[in-house]
């Protein structure tokens, strides 16, 4: 596709961000409705605490909020920041994978386990979070102490679900979620069919995205412009990195396939009478 094209196309996957944005944002009321009888609403009844259907809810805002900002961002700033776009449609990727990753199971166990390894993930991210806070008083200790204890609580809430569901009890305190396979496995399902390239490249996001995260250097190497290199005369060299409009345009369609797929398989599991 040439430039134009590209832009077209980032023109059209910007006014389905608006539409999800809408649906997103919503009202008070909270999301869809999972109707009594539904694959949903029965996933949901074994950890209903932190239930499948929030955790793909949830991976869908995260999702459109951050495909929507970037979109946006192309659109006003007509810059191709090299590394910030990436970290965002990053954060979109995994959010919609995450639903895609939850709901596509056709058996209600798998789909369940994934919640609980999903539930595992935030409650002992929390642990952490609590755990790295200082208390200024007494007070505030024993409110950090009481804080800590209700994750650990949880923690084991979700390791007994697990064993309720046939985890073996010395494996249900240790399962959770890796996002890299996360990934793979939402990508493998939701772009195959696609026909073009977004299958093979939402990895290529994934790892780009997380090096710029992380602060490393390779992915900035990696988008070097080999024509700009500058030896000086003391043997440095000096380049310029780039993003093309190809590049962000394979990324955020990436993004918006697999949100597409996640918001078709909650609309289905929460309003179907199936398993």
């Amino acid at each position: 596709m040439t430039q134009k094209e590209w832009e077209a196309r980032l023109g059209r996957m910007r006014k389905a961000a608006a539409i999800w944005s809408a649906r997103a944002s919503g009202d008070d009321s909270g999301p869809p409705k999972v109707e009594a009888g539904s694959s949903l609403a029965g996933d949901d009844r074994l950890f209903p605490s932190h239930p499948v259907s929030s955790v793909a809810w949830h991976g869908l805002l995260t999702a459109v909020e951050h495909l929507e900002f970037a979109l946006d961002s192309m659109a006003k700033t007509q810059t191709a920041y090299p590394a910030a776009y990436f970290t965002v449609l990053r954060a979109g990727l995994l959010g919609a994978a995450q639903a895609v990753w939850v709901l596509e199971p056709a058996q209600r166990r798998e789909r369940q386990m994934r919640g609980l390894e999903a539930a595992m993930t935030n409650y002992d991210e929390q642990r952490k979070m609590l755990n790295s806070l200082t208390a200024a008083d007494a007070e505030q200790q024993r409110d950090l102490d009481q804080a800590v204890a209700r994750m650990k609580d949880r923690l084991n809430d979700v390791a007994a679900a697990a064993v309720q569901i046939g985890c073996e009890p010395a494996k249900a305190s240790k399962i959770k979620l890796v996002a890299t396979d996360v990934i793979k496995e939402a990508a493998s399902k939701a772009l195959s069919m696609t026909g073009g390239r977004e299958a093979e490249y939402a990895m290529h996001l994934w790892r780009m995205g997380s090096g710029h995260a992380h602060g490393h250097a390779y992915t900035r190497y990696l988008q070097i412009d080999t024509e700009s290199l500058i030896q000086e005369a003391d043997g440095r060299l000096w380049g310029r990195t780039t993003a093309t409009t190809e590049n962000l345009g394979l990324a955020a369609s990436a993004v918006v396939i697999m949100t597409k797929e996640g918001f078709e398989l909650y609309d289905r599991r929460r309003s179907n009478f199936l398993q």
